[in-house]
């Protein structure tokens, strides 16, 4: 696992145990690998559907599920790698099937990111129709595998947390 120093010195921390440790189970170091993982994949440019990407742009993130982690954990840890310096993504979208949640993430992703994400309250709607190279699922444990799959199908990056099933007939 690459240590980015320069990002855990800019959090004011010492190593990156202190680094994981200190943000108290934020995924902020999950987050921050698939994004320099997601910028790098395929050199130059990376192919989704017909549409060509310039990988030396931002990455554009969308978040699926903007429930409790979305808002404690996920969103604050994407503003705690912004405000360090990793300024090579955006949230451009943000879906819920609950209307106070997602204006909650999308109002947090503005007023600390500066970012001005668009609002859906359809997963399927967001994979099909959103500006989005990676997605971050929030969801409940038995959809992170339906969600999941759809998003690879789609040709974009997810970043989903363990489980990624709850059967092994679904993991299969």
């Amino acid at each position: 696992i690459r240590r980015d120093a320069a990002l855990i010195a800019a959090l004011g921390l010492t190593t990156a145990a202190t680094f994981v440790s200190e943000l108290n189970g934020v995924l902020i170091k999950v987050l921050y690998l698939i994004i320099l993982a997601t910028a790098g994949l395929s050199g130059e440019h990376e192919e989704r559907g017909n549409e060509r990407i310039d990988v030396t742009e931002k990455i554009r993130l969308g978040i699926i599920g903007c429930g409790g982690i979305a808002r404690s954990r996920h969103i604050t840890g994407l503003t705690m790698l912004k405000n360090a310096g990793l300024d090579n993504f955006e949230v451009t979208a943000c879906c819920d099937v609950v209307d106070d949640n997602v204006q909650a993430v999308a109002a947090h992703a503005r007023q600390h990111q500066g970012a001005n994400p668009q609002i859906y309250h359809d997963w399927e709607e967001l994979v099909c129709k959103a500006p989005i190279d990676a997605v971050d699922i929030c969801l409940p444990h038995g959809m992170h595998h339906v969600v999941g799959i759809s998003c690879l199908d789609a040709g974009l990056h997810v970043l989903v947390e363990k489980p990624y099933t709850v059967s092994i007939k679904t993991g299969r």
